[in-house]
């Protein structure tokens, strides 16, 4: 157990963000799971938006900044 103490601060020391986007990304997650099988897709969609969100977050990044990086262009506006 000390093992993962020393794990959960070494990551919210060096990646808060992170570490937050993706603990909120599984709890809504887990909410999805458990309200259908085929939601497992959903599940993962939301840790990694949470940890794209973290990471952003850690960064300082405007959510358009991140909102256009994962777009491809043909989406965005000219």
């Amino acid at each position: 157990m000390n093992q993962m103490a020393q794990l959960l601060k070494w990551l919210w020391e060096n990646h808060p963000g992170r570490l937050l986007g993706t603990v909120l990304g599984l709890v809504a997650g887990v909410v999805f799971l458990f309200v259908g099988f085929w939601r497992a897709l959903i599940f993962a969609f939301f840790v990694w938006l949470g940890y794209v969100w973290g990471g952003a977050w850690e960064r300082r990044e405007d959510w358009r900044d991140v909102i256009e990086r994962l777009l491809p262009s043909r989406y965005r506006d000219s």
